[in-house]
């Protein structure tokens, strides 16, 4: 049996220069493994937190030396001797060290780190590829599959450039696509953007989420924009490729009101939700996050009622990561898909229990970035792992977010076409 030898977390950065950190965790026989954890500036009341210093002489605050800390002298020792193969014994002790309902005590971002360096360690205790130890221990699918993947291409909300209200605009390959084709259609679509927004007198600049920011004033328009560069390509819309949005909705309501630049008076939920049946009808849109806000469940119920049938209908701040309001969605209909962010909670354990519960109420699962990502491929290995149906890791157009596309090209090479 491999068991933990030694535990040590580094500060280091993600792909937005803000602070984050690394842990190293060594086996018995003196091999070694390394993980980065995701950052996440923004939390609900449901969601695991990160610990930040909040010394403003340092990083503006957002170091993170006392979560680094917390693995050093807290953490480490405490897990020293158990098995990497115990994953649940090991988180379980994890959340037993912090007792904070957030675990804002010791920090989500060192508990995850931990949790995931672990999960690895695991997978190399029995010389196994991390994907494929996921998938045999905890036996959410029956194979190893390569997920469709969610490309936003162009980004607005509070990642765009303030004159966009929905956060993501994307686009997804047909079911049928397969990830090569997949990845070369999203690089040469991106390409194709270029030509569009400049032939149209706009500047190309792109977002901390990587997603271009034309200078647009309506949401609708932005479809027809992608819509002009697909039509350059050799790919059929509609057919090849599909679009999607990620309203982020809570970001434009105000008073149970819905601000859109796309009229000028605001839009109530039942109007709100015509709107989207317009842009569904229109522009094939078979993905739309967060369409609603939180506590607005009759609008969640009413838009899974009437476009369920054809279009996902995502919660991500909906449920972040919270098990209770998980069991409760599925209950009551209010969507059909989970995204799943691994800082919304801050062990894997609690991720995978997360997943399967979804899956067993036959919900999709999009197994998504955060805003702030570093090179670690682990998401990857985790979606093929427990079979997601999607990923969202963003364009393919930054090093954090290519090492993930890079590690599918590599994980395809090994599962084959199955």
């Amino acid at each position: 049996m491999s068991t933990i030898r030694a535990i040590k977390a580094r500060e280091t950065l993600d792909g937005r220069g803000i602070p984050t950190l690394e842990v190293i965790v060594w086996i018995q026989d003196g091999r070694s493994v390394i993980v980065s954890v995701p950052t996440d500036l923004t939390y609900t009341s449901h969601q695991a937190k990160a610990l930040r210093d909040n010394d403003q002489q340092e990083f503006n605050g957002m170091g993170v030396k006392k979560a680094i800390q917390n693995v050093n002298e807290v953490i480490g020792p405490q897990l020293l001797g158990m098995s990497t193969m115990q994953q649940a014994q090991v988180d379980q002790k994890l959340l037993q060290l912090d007792t904070s309902k957030d675990h804002s005590q010791l920090g989500a971002n060192a508990l995850l780190g931990v949790s995931m360096a672990v999960m690895k360690a695991g997978a190399l205790s029995v010389n196994l590829p991390l994907y494929s130890y996921i998938q045999q221990k905890y036996q959410l699918s029956d194979y190893a599959r390569i997920p469709s993947c969610i490309y936003n291409i162009i980004d607005g909300g509070n990642f765009g450039n303030g004159n966009l209200d929905f956060q993501e605009f994307q686009i997804i390959p047909a079911s049928h696509i397969n990830f090569p084709t997949s990845i070369a259609m999203a690089s040469t679509i991106k390409q194709k953007m270029i030509d569009v927004i400049e032939s149209k007198g706009g500047n190309v600049c792109t977002g901390p989420l990587g997603g271009f920011l034309p200078r647009m004033n309506s949401n609708k328009n932005v479809f027809e924009l992608i819509l002009e560069a697909v039509k350059t390509t050799t790919y059929t819309y509609a057919q090849d490729v599909f679009f999607g949005f990620d309203a982020a909705a809570d970001d434009f309501a105000t008073d149970s009101k819905y601000n859109l630049r796309d009229q000028q008076n605001s839009y109530s939920a039942d109007s709100l939700l015509e709107f989207y049946s317009n842009i569904r009808e229109s522009y094939k849109t078979i993905y739309v996050e967060d369409p609603f806000v939180r506590k607005d469940s009759k609008a969640w119920q009413k838009i899974t009622k009437n476009m369920g049938a054809t279009t996902k209908i995502a919660a991500d701040h909906l449920l972040s990561g919270d098990l209770e309001e998980l069991k409760k969605s599925i209950k009551d209909k209010v969507a059909n898909t989970l995204v799943v962010k691994l800082l919304n909670r801050a062990t894997i354990s609690e991720t995978i229990q997360l997943i399967k519960v979804a899956q067993d109420a036959n919900w999709s699962v999009v197994i998504s970035q955060h805003p702030g990502e570093t090179n670690e491929d682990f998401l990857v290995d985790l979606a093929v792992g427990v079979g997601a149906n999607y990923v969202k890791f963003g364009p393919p157009n930054r090093g954090e977010k290519i090492a993930k596309y890079n590690r599918m090209i590599r994980i395809q090479e090994e599962v084959g076409e199955e």
